[in-house]
């Protein structure tokens, strides 16, 4: 989080302002502006603020906050998937380099108002690494790896997990179980007869209201059923077989379902949760 810190810094020095004057622009405290600078997003109030603080600091400062944002969100979701398999990134690094030119060329398109100079040392320390999307955009014409669970769980071994998409597929399976957001739920689909249930399977439903990462896991094995990033708004449901595994990034960012029980939020904006759901 500091290489974000450090842009947001460089740009405000550029512009000739004080963190007095910021404040009076952003209506943001000066000890939390400072804890932006310093990368210390946790110090913050919730992630809804840090969205906005962002934002509105950038924009002050004559920022894109775009790339700010994604290259938040991608070291977010990296921190949620070391925890989760510390070995699993391995290869982070050489997309993270790809990245910084990318990030470069964008921050140098979008904020012509920043000398060359800030925008080098920024790219030093590795100034937005839009790691997250790039390695969505790698991964977009290989296989799904969401197993649909009419067709029986798929294994997957630890080498083949460390490389699987971080985004959800576009494509996954029969129509009945493929993921899909609110946003494209046609008229059809909402006026329709809620489903009948295979029998001895449970119904998993989850519905995103942040940024979210979800890890879904069936037992004992814990088989792969889906790994990725939710966007807000995005509902997906799954009839899992036996015993699902649940891990959540940001557990304040989404609702759960199961077997038509609501769960709610499982946890706090920010707080990594896991939970087991029973099959019976």
């Amino acid at each position: 989080m500091k290489e974000i810190g450090a842009i947001l810094k460089a740009a405000r020095e550029e512009k000739g302002l004080s963190l007095e004057d910021l404040q009076m622009l952003t209506k943001i405290r000066a000890p939390q502006l400072e804890a932006m600078e310093a990368g210390d997003f946790h110090k913050l109030p919730g992630e809804v603020y840090v969205r906005g603080f962002i934002i509105s600091y950038a924009k002050n400062v004559g920022l894109d906050p775009e790339p700010l944002l994604a290259e938040y969100y991608a070291m977010k979701k990296q921190a949620v998937l070391e925890e989760a398999d510390p070995g699993a990134d391995a290869g982070a690094e050489e997309t993270a380099s790809a990245g910084r030119v990318v990030a470069r060329k964008s921050l140098a398109r979008t904020n012509p108002g920043l000398k060359k100079a800030n925008l080098l040392v920024m790219a030093s320390v590795g100034l937005v690494v839009v790691a997250g999307l790039a390695i969505g955009k790698y991964y977009a014409g290989k296989p799904a790896t969401m197993a649909t669970m009419e067709n029986g769980p798929v294994t997957v071994t630890e080498e083949q997990a460390a490389t699987a998409p971080v985004n959800p597929p576009s494509a996954a399976g029969p129509a009945e179980n493929q993921d899909r957001t609110e946003a494209t739920v046609t008229e059809e689909r909402e006026t329709a007869a809620a489903p009948v249930l295979p029998a001895g399977k449970g119904h998993l439903v989850v519905e995103a209201r942040e940024v979210v990462w979800l890890g879904l896991y069936q037992l004992p094995a814990r088989t792969i059923i889906f790994e990725g990033t939710l966007q807000p708004g995005e509902r997906h449901e799954w009839f899992p077989t036996a015993d699902v595994y649940l891990r959540i990034g940001n557990a304040g960012g989404i609702r759960v379902f199961y077997n038509g029980e609501d769960l709610g939020v499982l946890g706090s904006s920010g707080q990594v949760v896991t939970k087991v759901l029973p099959a019976d």
